[in-house]
C-alpha cells in the first residue's frame, strides 16, 4: 500500500510511481480529491 497526501493543490499535478520492484499482477490505483474518486486498474506483465 502506498499513500501520498498533498495539501492545497492547484491545477494539474503529476507524480511518478516506480513499479519496477512490484511483482507481476493486477494493481488498483485510486486517486481521491475533495470532489471525486478515480480508480484505474494497472496490469504489470
Amino acid at each position: 500500500v502506498y499513500r501520498k497526501s498533498e495539501k492545497e493543490l492547484n491545477g494539474d499535478s503529476q507524480w511518478t510511481l516506480d513499479l519496477g520492484k512490484l511483482a507481476k499482477g493486477v494493481y488498483i490505483l485510486e486517486v481521491t480529491t475533495e470532489n471525486s474518486v478515480m480508480r484505474e486498474r494497472l496490469i504489470k506483465e
